[in-house]
C-alpha cells in the first residue's frame, strides 16, 4: 500500500469514526420506562416544571419547589408546594404506571393560598399519569391520551 492509499484509509476512518465518537457523548435516547429499565428513574429527585392538565397548562409559581423522587423499594415521595408526600407505585413490563396505595401519605402543614392551590393541582395531575418517559436529564409523567403531563429535569442538569 502506497503512502496515498494509507491516507486516503486514514482519512476515510476518520469520517467514519467521528459519528461513532460523537455518540459516545450523546444524550440516551428517550424511553418510555417499564420494569425492565425502571432504575432510570431511580436515585435522582425530578423538579417539576411545567404542568398541563386535561389540556389546560397550569401556570407555575416561582416559589413553588415541586419535586419528585422514584425509589427502588417501590415507593415515591416527593415535596408539593408546601407539604412532603409519598405513596407506592408499580410499573409493568407494558410500562402502565400504576399506584399501589389509595392515595397520598401528606404531611398537613398549611401555607399561603396561592402555593397551596398549586400542590393541589401538582398531585391532582399525579393521580392522573399512567405512563413515565425518561432521558437523561428530563422526565416527563402523562396520562394515556397525554391530555395530563407533567415534566421534571434533574437539578444541576440544565
Amino acid at each position: 500500500m502506497n503512502r496515498r492509499q494509507l491516507i486516503t484509509l486514514a482519512a476515510t476512518f476518520s469520517v467514519l469514526g467521528l459519528p461513532a465518537c460523537g455518540m459516545l457523548n450523546r444524550e440516551p435516547p428517550t424511553q418510555l420506562i417499564t420494569s425492565k429499565n425502571l432504575d432510570r428513574l431511580h436515585g435522582r429527585v425530578w423538579q417539576l416544571r411545567a404542568i398541563t392538565m386535561d389540556g389546560n397548562n397550569i401556570v407555575m409559581h416561582v416559589d413553588a419547589s415541586m419535586t419528585i423522587q422514584f425509589d427502588p423499594d417501590d415507593n415515591v415521595r416527593g415535596l408539593g408546594a408546601i407539604n412532603q408526600f409519598s405513596r407506592g407505585y408499580r410499573i409493568d413490563d407494558s410500562a402502565l404506571l400504576s399506584w399501589t396505595t389509595p392515595d397520598y401519605v401528606l404531611t398537613r402543614r398549611g401555607g399561603p393560598p396561592e402555593l397551596m392551590d398549586k400542590e393541589v393541582a401538582y398531585l391532582a395531575a399525579l393521580r392522573k399519569v399512567t405512563r413515565a418517559i425518561a432521558g437523561k436529564t428530563t422526565l416527563t409523567l402523562q396520562d394515556d391520551d397525554a391530555n395530563t403531563v407533567l415534566t421534571f429535569f434533574a437539578p444541576g442538569t440544565l
